[in-house]
């Protein structure tokens, strides 16, 4: 189950079942691969300055998604739960 909020204007969305940290770090990396990444490709097929500016912008968005996933790596085996209201998530260790 996914749950999608709106917070100032910001888009999130949050799971709301416990997942193994393999599981945690392929959906926050997500939008860094296909938003980041995608549009890097996109940029190469079709060069243009709003296109590089958008892709700027997208890579910049996926920060915070970037910096979960590292904190994530430094923990051992556990389960995680995303934080229902705020960036970040809650972590269960065995």
């Amino acid at each position: 189950m996914v749950r999608f909020n709106i917070d100032a204007i910001m888009p999130s969305c949050a799971c709301r079942v416990t997942l193994k940290k393999k599981q945690y770090l392929i959906g926050v990396l997500t939008p860094f691969v296909i938003l980041g990444l995608g549009r890097v490709l996109f940029v190469f097929i079709y060069p243009g300055t709003i296109l590089l500016l958008t892709m700027i912008v997208n890579l910049v968005a996926a920060g915070v998604d970037l910096i979960i996933a590292f904190n994530v790596l430094k923990e051992r085996d556990s389960l995680i739960v995303d934080h229902p209201k705020e960036a970040g998530y809650i972590i269960f260790y065995k």
